[in-house]
């Protein structure tokens, strides 16, 4: 039509008219990227709010004390509804009611009466109702609780309280939804009952309930703000979340401090034997190890034990802890009967407890070597089945592999029918003489090429250190596996071993320190 016209136009009018019109385009044009830009820096503003707000959320969050958490929910909660009542026309269809269902594990619950704001009832018909105190109430909406496997699943609705389908809606749509019908017990006393979901990236984190007893819908500025409401109360229920896990971690930490403390008190701290110079080390890999070493002297003879449990860590300590004890009940009961337990009868003793109690009982799969030695008139009697124990004789200046503590027996905790008659040995030391005890962890250490400390190493540094008292000993020892494990195991596993580490030195004295130690 624009151009149509300007057939019938002379010369001056047509320049006019294409004049105005550019104008009148270069105007259009800035008219719409003007209102563009404006809306454009609008978003932007209302962006960087909302932004301003959740990280003065997070900050409030973070330095919050735990126990504080849900009361700053509720006061968000009073403060978006105080706000939305503002925004709509007739007040008295206000909200009259709100509580904050969190995600906790795989529940949805309301874990705290600060979460319930208002007057709220439990998704579940209850008998009277108005009758109902509000602190009996929440104690009621507190046990009402959602397993969200059966909300995503395809468990049927008939029979369920009329909450699970409130519930279930909202949960897989990630949509308001609400109840199309109030329940009997409830008319007359709400007119809606709606939830909201509370939404991470798909994931349901918590669903927010709500109710109006003058009204049947959310009005659009409602809407807004609840769905404004969820996605603050998102970030809130995260932090809760990553909080709620680390007070669990430091608290399971604090307890595996105090069975790690238990396990390093329950062996003993020193070792005392006329004649003999004892040292013993043991470095767990983890808070709770599996290894286990004792001493227990009677009249009839003094016991040694040194024990290696499958793995390390909570079981496996507990395993070792049951060894101890058992140990100790058999000895204790040999000398009560004033007889003498010979050291297979202690193996199969204690293997029969470790199958009754830990395999039996527990359940637990775990097994363990072990050997166990008697000491009397200078020899060292010893049965079952653990490491090659190593034997340095200061008369010829080497170490001697003592084979007969290897493979001689079964594993205790396997089997009830255990003999370890077949692995008893004896062993005697020499003035000078060192007998080392020690677990795998010691000789299976690896550097940064994979290659394990081994039997030949640990035999070299009983050589090199064999001149120690028997406390130095088993720290210059420990002290060559740490050096050769730098780059390798201590490396990989922050510091610590890959498994435990046990050593045990049993040092024959000269006789003249030995009566030295005897006058002092």
């Amino acid at each position: 039509f624009f151009l149509s016209s300007l057939l019938f136009l002379d010369a001056p009018d047509l320049r006019l008219t294409v004049i105005l019109s550019v104008l009148f385009a270069y105007r259009l044009y800035g008219e719409y990227f003007s209102r563009r830009l404006r809306n454009m820096d609008g978003l932007l503003e209302r962006r960087q709010q909302e932004a301003d707000v959740r990280n003065r959320l997070v900050d409030r969050l973070i330095h919050n004390p735990v126990e504080q958490d849900h009361l700053m929910v509720r006061n968000m909660v009073d403060e978006t509804l105080e706000q939305s009542a503002q925004e709509i026309i007739t007040p008295q269809h206000r909200i009259t009611g709100a509580m904050m269902y969190r995600r906790v594990n795989d529940t949805l619950m309301v874990d705290s009466p600060e979460l319930i704001s208002g007057f709220c009832t439990p998704l579940y018909e209850i008998a009277h109702p108005r009758r109902q105190r509000r602190d009996n109430l929440a104690r009621l909406i507190q046990k009402d609780t959602y397993d969200m496997k059966e909300l995503t699943g395809t468990v049927p609705t008939e029979g369920k309280p009329f909450g699970f389908r409130l519930m279930r809606e909202a949960v897989n749509t990630g949509e308001i939804s609400k109840l199309d019908t109030i329940p009997e017990a409830y008319r007359g006393i709400h007119n809606l009952i709606a939830a909201v979901p509370v939404v991470d990236q798909g994931q349901i984190r918590g669903v927010i309930v709500v109710f109006k007893d003058e009204f049947h819908d959310l009005f659009p500025q409602e809407r807004k703000r609840l769905q404004q409401f969820a996605e603050h109360l998102n970030t809130v229920f995260s932090i809760m979340a990553g909080k709620g896990a680390q007070e669990e971690r430091n608290r399971l930490k604090g307890e595996l401090d105090i069975a790690q403390q238990i396990q390093t008190s329950i062996v003993p701290q020193e070792i005392h034997l006329d004649g003999y110079d004892i040292g013993s080390i043991m470095t767990t890999a983890s808070e709770v190890g599996g290894d286990a070493y004792d001493f227990i002297p009677t009249r009839d003879g003094n016991y040694f034990a040194i024990g290696d449990v499958a793995g390390h860590g909570l079981p496996s300590g507990i395993m070792a802890l049951i060894h101890i004890a058992a140990t100790h009940g058999a000895v204790e009961a040999a000398k009560a009967f004033e007889r003498e337990i010979p050291v297979a009868t202690l193996y199969n003793a204690v293997n029969r407890v470790l199958c009754s109690i830990n395999r039996d009982r527990i359940g637990s799969d775990k097994f363990m070597t072990g050997n166990y030695l008697m000491h009397r008139n200078g020899s060292f009697a010893h049965a079952g089945t653990h490491e090659i124990a190593l034997v340095y004789r200061a008369s010829e200046g080497k170490v001697q592999q003592l084979t007969d503590t290897v493979n001689k027996t079964a594993f205790m905790g396997v089997s009830d029918f255990i003999d370890a008659t077949p692995s008893v040995g004896e062993v005697s030391l020499a003035p000078g003489d060192v007998l080392l005890l020690y677990t795998d962890g010691t000789i299976e250490a690896r550097n940064d090429e994979g290659e394990q400390f081994g039997l030949d190493r640990l035999g070299t540094s009983l050589e090199q250190h064999a001149s120690l008292t028997g406390d130095e000993l088993v720290r210059a020892i420990e002290q060559d596996v740490r050096e050769f494990a730098e780059g390798g195991d201590l490396k990989r596993h922050g510091g610590r071993f890959a498994d435990d580490v046990t050593l045990v030195a049993i040092k024959k004295q000269s006789s003249g320190a030995a009566d030295s130690s005897e006058e002092a």
